[in-house]
């Protein structure tokens, strides 16, 4: 299960938090995450947008050790294609630095149905000592506003499956979603 709320004032200055259920397996007690961030996005010009972020990610009942922060940076063009960078000196409550890249596309079918797909990359430090790569591919159709629903395919590469042991590797998503 997961739930999101965004705010975003005239000026471009924001507040949201997402959540979700998690299940990171066995000799971890979280159970759930929150994303809580604040921002600025914009446009920059007739073409282009930004969007800069403090993310704080957080596991109630765990303590402190999985709570982490990362700043990120992302750019759009033609509201379509997207760039975002995201640092952390505590990558996945490591202790040690990671940064992750990540390319989007997303390409109108017609006026209520759109493909998209993201390209990501996470290089991590410290314990770690490895990087992986991941990607989705989406199909989705906005079949009565405000309500969207769409199909998800995730893949992850071979290194993020040695990380993250029974979390990562293949697997499809249905989502139904309403903006308000």
């Amino acid at each position: 299960m997961q739930a999101g709320f965004h705010y975003q004032h005239t000026s471009g200055v924001y507040t949201s938090v997402w959540g979700s259920t998690v299940d990171f397996g066995a000799g971890s007690e979280a159970t759930s995450e929150f994303d809580v961030a604040a921002g600025w996005a914009g446009p920059m010009g007739d073409r282009w947008a930004m969007d800069v972020a403090v993310v704080r990610y957080l596991y109630p009942g765990t303590g402190e050790e999985l709570n982490w922060n990362e700043l990120n940076l992302g750019l759009t063009l033609n509201d379509q294609y997207s760039l975002l960078i995201g640092y952390s000196d505590d990558a996945l409550a490591s202790d040690a630095d990671g940064i992750y890249t990540e390319l989007s596309a997303t390409l109108p079918i017609s006026e209520t149905v759109y493909m998209a797909g993201q390209a990501g990359y996470y290089r991590l430090d410290g314990d770690y000592a490895d990087s992986y790569k991941h990607g989705v591919v989406t199909l989705g159709w906005g079949f009565s506003d405000p309500f969207e629903v769409a199909v998800k395919l995730h893949g992850t590469d071979s290194a993020a499956k040695r990380l993250f042991p029974g979390m990562a590797g293949t697997r499809g998503e249905i989502a139904l979603t309403a903006s308000f």
